[in-house]
């Protein structure tokens, strides 16, 4: 089999991105968090959780790559083990106060070939994985079990309509609508639904948990084959999108009445439309004009895909904030090109959103202008909740939110003292998994430093740190500077390229001895700066 050369940009929930550029390698997975793939009636209120088997949030930017295997072959806990399989665990909590009827809808893109029966769901060239009632340990563990724990809970995930069986095993339809139109993509969609009333506290079972490329999925240089035959649909994106719903479940027999009681009988026009309003019209940019047009805009998600390097201004403060005040997510898709922030002054510079979380995925991120001096102009200093998937930055990063880094690399070969991160402790949580901190070319390199400078009010951190390398000169992986303490939690961490300590991660600064207690380190060593 030839290896699929182009790229195939999965989004999940809620971020509908356009075509990416024929070339380059293999594709990436997307998702972002936030509240837009949740629809609630009532005095109710839920939260759509989508992680990995261990337990991780779900992480963009992993390669879609062909299935290797049989998705039918379990690990020991029921979850598929065949190479390029992509967990996607999905369950729902209810955060509310009152018992909730829930349901969740999946749309997978409804991607044919030359000679499949028309409506096989099963011959789809996007294949995914969920379970039901009945389905339980020992046979699907999985079906069963909260992603990263031991806890079992009860499978009470029904795919039938209400009165016919429930998928599988048993004859039962699927709840399945066909030739749903979806931003102008036909889609399956799956609406699977919570036949026991969740109680406040209270996760659901997973109802989806998995997907992957069909393994006979080939590029013959001009079209995607699967079996030699040309497949229709499979270009640049393959959107995977996931909602969930609840109703208070007070003064409903059923969730079926209570669902089409609240939000109508569905069918395919309200799904559209559902999908439609959590979805963003991506815009293919070239220019820094256009980018700035792009990213200004007050719409609730922005997506904006690069076809060349670009360069977009930053200032002090909260000047030139991306977004609007009615805007929650930006994503900027880098199709590996350079970002380039302009400081346009010598003051604190700051990338800022009105609000809206940011996301950059597969770019190069830098800084130019005035980026000399301290480390609030030297760094990339983000002052918005951000996402960084696939990104490489030869310039440090600073946080005032929360941040998310996966398969991220910091090289800084700056001539002074540099944090590749600095966090200002505002009671965030920053997260890091498959990430590189590479300082050795920087003079006197350091890792990460929580530091309450410019804080009038520290609030305690939380750091987790997995699968991650450390290289640097000076000081520990991790230094701690903040009357609020931090909570780190480390996994398969490397720290044994940090000269100056291989053996403890987390120094605690020497100014803040008093506070040392406040600093908790799970999965590592911690000591006072000697």
């Amino acid at each position: 089999m030839k290896k699929v050369r182009n790229f195939l940009l999965i989004v999940l929930c809620m971020v509908l991105v356009s075509a990416l550029s024929i070339g380059g390698t293999i594709a990436y997975l997307t998702d972002t968090d936030g509240d837009a793939n949740v629809m609630v009636v009532g005095n109710v209120m839920i939260e759509q959780n989508e992680q990995d088997r261990n337990g991780n949030d779900f992480v963009q930017g992993q390669y879609l790559l062909p299935l290797v295997g049989s998705a039918a072959n379990k690990d020991a806990n029921g979850y598929p083990d065949a190479a390029n399989y992509l967990d996607k665990i999905v369950t729902v909590t209810n955060t509310g106060k009152n018992d909730a009827w829930v349901r969740t809808i999946i749309a997978i893109p409804a991607i044919d070939y030359d000679g499949k029966a028309d409506n096989d769901a099963s011959a789809n060239v996007i294949h995914w994985n969920g379970y039901s009632v009945g389905d339980a340990a020992p046979d699907y563990p999985a079906a069963t079990r909260i992603p990263g724990t031991d806890k079992n809970v009860a499978n009470n995930w029904y795919w039938g309509q209400e009165g016919k069986g429930a998928w599988p095993g048993n004859g039962g339809d699927w709840n399945l609508f066909d030739n749903v139109t979806i931003s102008g993509k036909e889609y399956a969609v799956y609406v699977v639904t919570n036949i026991v009333p969740v109680k406040p506290g209270q996760t659901t079972a997973p109802n989806m948990i998995g997907f992957y490329l069909d393994s006979m999925v080939d590029f013959d240089g001009d079209n995607y084959t699967i079996n030699g035959k040309k497949i229709t649909g499979l270009d640049a994106t393959a959107d995977i999108l996931v909602l969930s719903q609840a109703v208070q479940s007070a003064g409903f027999d059923t969730p079926w009445v209570a669902f089409d009681t609240a939000f109508g009988k569905v069918d395919a026009n309200t799904l559209s439309t559902w999908f439609a309003a959590l979805t963003s019209v991506p815009e293919e940019v070239d220019n820094d004009a256009a980018l700035k047009n792009a990213l200004t805009a007050d719409e609730k998600n922005i997506t904006v895909v690069l076809n060349d390097d670009v360069t977009y201004d930053v200032a002090a403060w909260a000047a030139n904030g991306m977004g609007g005040e009615n805007t929650e997510n930006i994503t900027i898709i880098g199709n590996g090109h350079t970002i380039t922030f302009y400081q346009t002054n010598s003051d604190w510079n700051n990338i800022v959103t009105n609000g809206a979380t940011l996301t950059i995925i597969d770019a190069h991120i830098t800084n130019s202008g005035h980026n000399d001096g301290p480390w609030n102009r030297h760094d990339l200093n983000f002052n918005c909740n951000v996402e960084l998937s696939n990104v490489t930055s030869d310039k440090a990063l600073a946080f005032k939110q929360g941040a998310k880094l996966y398969n991220v690399t910091v090289n800084d070969a700056n001539n002074a003292d540099t944090y590749a991160i600095w966090i200002q402790p505002n009671g965030q949580t920053v997260t890091l998994d498959g990430c590189t901190i590479d300082m050795l070319d920087c003079t006197d390199g350091r890792g990460i430093k929580i530091d309450e400078q410019y804080v009038s009010n520290p609030a305690k951190v939380t750091l987790k740190v997995s699968n991650t390398t450390f290289k640097t000169e000076e000081k520990s992986a991790i230094l701690v500077k903040s009357v609020a303490g931090a909570d780190v939690i480390l996994n398969n961490v490397d720290i044994s390229g940090v000269a100056a300590d291989s053996t403890n991660a987390v120094w605690v600064d020497e100014a803040s001895t008093a506070y040392a207690d406040l600093v908790t380190v799970t999965g590592g060593n911690k000591i006072v700066e000697p």
